[in-house]
């Protein structure tokens, strides 16, 4: 006949067979707890991303229409005549385009 083991050897079998297993949660936990918080930190960075490209576009956009309309001003056949006769002031349109330099639409529009 064969008896069953010790219940203290039992119960240390079991601690040694389920000690990798309790590892292995707490590292899973672990790991999800860090890919939580990196989902978080990638959410945040696309944010500033599409933020910040948003604000470059409407740069580049600012920056390709004032430089269309210097092209089209240079191309128009009387605008040597316009610039002499405005004593070296913008056209209005000009002005308003251009932020840098604060007055110009007054004196234009004038």
């Amino acid at each position: 006949m064969r008896y069953p083991p010790h219940p203290q050897r039992t119960l240390r079998e079991l601690i040694h067979i389920l000690s990798p297993c309790e590892q292995v949660s707490l590292e899973k936990a672990e790991l999800f707890a860090a890919l939580t918080e990196y989902e978080k930190d990638i959410n945040l960075l696309e944010s500033l991303y599409n933020d910040n490209k948003e604000l470059l576009d409407q740069n580049n956009l600012d920056t390709d229409l004032k430089e269309f309309a210097e092209y089209a001003w240079s191309c128009l056949p009387f605008a040597d005549e316009v610039d002499a006769s405005q004593t070296h002031k913008r056209p209005r349109r000009m002005a308003e385009l251009d932020p840098s330099e604060p007055g110009q639409e007054e004196a234009a529009g004038s």
